[in-house]
């Protein structure tokens, strides 16, 4: 996996959807990120064909917002949610009883 990802500046700003998924796959070191058109023309595909790959990165997407950790918009982009704190995410989810 790249260590010079970072998921709050990928979706620093708002994301189309296909980006998002292929972003997803980069953060998870299934897909190679890079910012040249061949890279993105080599795997757009599977960020676009209503596939197992796409459903599994949509399905993760929807996580990250149903968690607060990124805000989605009517247009179906993505973004870093300012707000979210992973430290009172994680706390809140896992106090000991």
């Amino acid at each position: 996996m790249n260590n010079d990802l970072d998921i709050r500046k990928l979706f620093e700003n708002w994301v189309e959807p296909e980006i998002a998924h292929y972003y997803v796959g980069c953060l998870l070191g299934i897909m190679k990120f890079d910012t040249s058109q061949e890279t993105w023309l080599s795997v757009k595909a599977a960020c676009l064909v209503n596939g197992g790959a796409n459903r599994a990165l949509f399905s993760i997407l929807e996580a990250c917002v149903d968690s607060g950790m990124l805000v989605n918009n009517e247009d179906a982009q993505y973004k870093w949610n300012k707000e979210f704190d992973q430290h009172i995410y994680w706390e809140k989810d896992n106090q000991r009883q």
